[in-house]
């Protein structure tokens, strides 16, 4: 007769069914955490591409700054050479008339004091320096006094006033600064 043992059999097939399960579970949760790691290795790919089209972005706007920056500086150098030759050109406006001023008023004071005439005369950022000659002491003080009652004549200063003969003429060698106002 042939046995045929029933139990063991049903033994066997539950051992078979759980072990089966276990790795079906096992490669479930391998499969999910492989899946998530795909997905986050895929997440930081993307990021990081995004990162690198941004830092690219950013570049060219440091660019295009950088050469804006560069212009605004050349406008502005530009700019600051314009008001220089403007200011020049004002200055040389202003003191334009300071000649002319200058030498009108010391001839009308010239030929309101007889005896008196200038050898030399110097203008220098508004000071004036003179040298000439006199026929008496007199006549080079009231050409003094005249300079010091002037409006544009400030600061009158005789420096020097010597005896001398000139074409054996005698004469006053005198040397005086004032200041010029405009």
């Amino acid at each position: 007769m042939i046995k045929i043992n029933l139990l063991e059999k049903k033994n066997q097939q539950k051992e078979r069914t759980s072990a089966p399960k276990f790795l079906v579970n096992l490669g479930l949760l391998t499969g999910i955490v492989l899946a998530l790691a795909v997905v986050a290795v895929l997440g930081i790919l993307w990021h990081i591409s995004s990162l690198k089209d941004q830092s690219e972005s950013n570049k060219k706007e440091i660019a295009q700054l950088k050469q804006k920056i560069t212009e605004v500086q050349r406008y502005e150098k530009m700019n600051k050479e314009f008001e220089q030759n403007v200011s020049l050109i004002e200055g040389l406006r202003k003191n334009q008339a300071v000649p002319v001023k200058l030498l009108d008023e010391m001839s009308s004071l010239l030929t309101s004091a007889e005896g008196v005439w200038l050898a030399s005369m110097s203008y220098r950022g508004g000071a004036i320096e003179m040298e000439g000659l006199s026929f008496t002491n007199e006549s080079l003080v009231s050409f003094v006094d005249m300079l010091k009652k002037s409006a544009l004549v400030a600061e009158v200063d005789l420096k020097e006033s010597v005896r001398a003969v000139q074409d054996k003429v005698p004469v006053y060698k005198f040397k005086l600064n004032c200041k010029f106002r405009m």
